[in-house]
């Protein structure tokens, strides 16, 4: 693929290399605890890819980068895209065991809990600062859907581009890609940064699938197409920040999932996604900092599948299932971070989401018949606190609580993690952590649900981690890590078989190591 961008001006390489080399390694990270620390610090085995990795990577998608970290894997259905984590993965999750955010801000929508990475996540990559990603347990912070792990995508400023920039791709497969970014910061300290682009891919013309040999050859003709657009913005002003994002993206699914006619032009998804986010962060004094936050969400989706309904008397041989949704969710949460008392850096929180429309409806068209219809609503709370007790110059202590109420579950979440992180010396670092999480059953799960066959409505996944991690800084800017982890997974959600309920299931063990550098 061909690119035209522009190249790191000399300062922002200046910038970039000038740093120490323990600083490119050791960096500080805001994702592990809801506060900056440096990575050996934080409670998991932090990774965190740059912007300048992006550059020299070329990496095109989240999906891209993701698949350069230990013990993360990537799959794609040709619809959507999928990340596996230390060796757990189940079909058809859409990456709701993970917690995707953009600057802090969950991004995981309300009817599928889909955590976008492919196309359809909401930023160019061009815009990307940095990702941190915080393995393991993270529900002590984030509530719901940090079960295994958490990703932060944290965008740039508007200093950073300082002026106006073009971009455009042209690849194989009849793909192109256009983009133009706009950046500045006042001499008043307000800052702008905007963002459009349009992706547009053919895909593949032809794609052979042997189990569809008996129609068209099992050739699927011009069924992979793909394109998207973008938009995003973020205004700082003082201690105010204003975000907004949003994408469109259309996938022609050539796989006839789900029993769909093969090679019909007519199957096909459209996802739309736009948020609203308000961030005032102000130092009330030296030790006191504050936080309020204030966001509205949206999430539209809609997919056209043709089927044959053979069983049918008389037989059809072609009619088309409808499937939408649309979702709508706002709220805000309130974070206080201190340092009053010697030896500890805390924060504490509230989180207030309410889930205001979680629509979902699916029924046949071309002849039109009734079919299911839903339409969920209710509230999400979290109350946290964590805290960081330095107990000598050289052992770490971190341990944090938070207590979540759901509306899709019975039950109130209360889940821990604690960190015992020792600086064995100052280049070699070894860190015990626990922790648990869960993850709440999405509007699917919970509703669509056939109440003759009498089986209990399902309820929350939980995790309880254990991990043992060694992490030595050698000189020269190099970092090697490894990882010990035992996972012990209980009441996974899936599919009955026999019903098609969605129940929980039986434990799930995962017992692993990673190694890094």
């Amino acid at each position: 693929m061909l690119s035209c961008v522009q190249p790191l001006s000399a300062e922002e390489a200046k910038q970039v290399y000038d740093l120490p080399l323990d600083q490119l390694v050791n960096v500080e990270v805001v994702s592990a605890s809801r506060f900056k620390q440096k990575s050996s610090e934080a409670p998991s085995a932090v990774e965190v890819l740059t912007a300048e990795n992006i550059r020299s990577y070329g990496w095109r998608t989240l999906a891209d980068a993701l698949n350069s970290i230990r013990g993360l894997y990537i799959r794609n259905d040709r619809n959507y895209t999928y990340v596996g984590n230390r060796g757990f993965s189940r079909t058809g999750d859409y990456n709701a065991r993970l917690l995707i955010m953009i600057d802090g801000r969950r991004m995981n929508e309300t009817i599928f809990d889909s955590g976008f990475i492919g196309e359809e996540f909401m930023l160019d990559m061009n815009l990307i600062e940095r990702i941190e990603y915080i393995p393991g347990t993270g529900s002590s912070v984030y509530g719901a859907n940090a079960l295994l792990g958490v990703v932060n995508v944290i965008t740039k400023r508007g200093k950073d581009i300082d002026g106006v920039r073009l971009g455009g791709e042209v690849g194989s497969l009849d793909t192109y890609r256009g983009r133009i970014t706009f950046g500045k910061q006042w001499d008043n300290g307000a800052e702008l940064l905007l963002n459009g682009s349009r992706f547009d891919s053919h895909g593949n013309s032809q794609l052979f699938f042997p189990e569809f040999s008996k129609t068209n050859g099992g050739i699927a003709q011009d069924m992979d197409q793909e394109r998207s657009s973008r938009a995003f913005g973020k205004f700082s002003y003082g201690d105010f920040t204003l975000r907004g994002g949003y994408i469109n993206r259309f996938k022609r699914i050539p796989t006839a999932s789900f029993d769909a006619l093969f090679n019909d032009k007519n199957t096909f998804s459209v996802d739309s996604q736009g948020y609203v986010d308000l961030d005032y962060l102000t130092q009330i004094n030296a030790d006191l900092g504050l936080e309020v936050r204030a966001f509205h969400h949206w999430y539209d989706y809609h997919a056209i599948s043709p089927y044959a309904l053979n069983n049918r008397k008389p037989p059809i041989p072609r009619i088309e299932n409808f499937e939408g949704a649309d979702a709508r969710w706002w709220g805000g949460e309130v974070k206080l971070t201190g340092t009053q008392f010697d030896l500890h850096k805390w924060v504490a929180g509230l989180e207030v989401q309410y889930d205001q429309d979680q629509h979902f409806l699916s029924y046949y068209i071309n002849p039109p018949e009734s079919g299911f219809n839903t339409n969920n609503s209710g509230w999400r709370v979290g109350l946290y606190v964590q805290d960081e007790f330095r107990i000598t110059n050289s052992l770490l202590l971190n341990a944090g609580l938070r207590l979540d109420h759901h509306h899709l579950i019975n039950s109130l979440q209360l889940n821990p993690r604690i960190g015992l992180i020792w600086d064995i010396t100052p280049a070699f670092t070894a860190k015990l952590l626990y922790g648990s999480a869960f993850r709440a059953p999405n509007i699917l799960e919970h509703d669509l649900n056939d109440p003759t066959a009498k089986q209990p409505l399902p309820q929350e996944e939980r995790i309880k981690s254990y991990e043992a991690v060694a992490e030595w800084y050698p000189g020269g800017g190099v970092k090697l890590l490894g990882t010990l982890f035992y996972n012990d997974i209980n009441r996974v959600l899936a599919v009955d078989p026999d019903t098609y309920n969605t129940v929980n299931t039986g434990k799930f063990h995962t017992l692993g190591f990673e190694l890094g550098a």
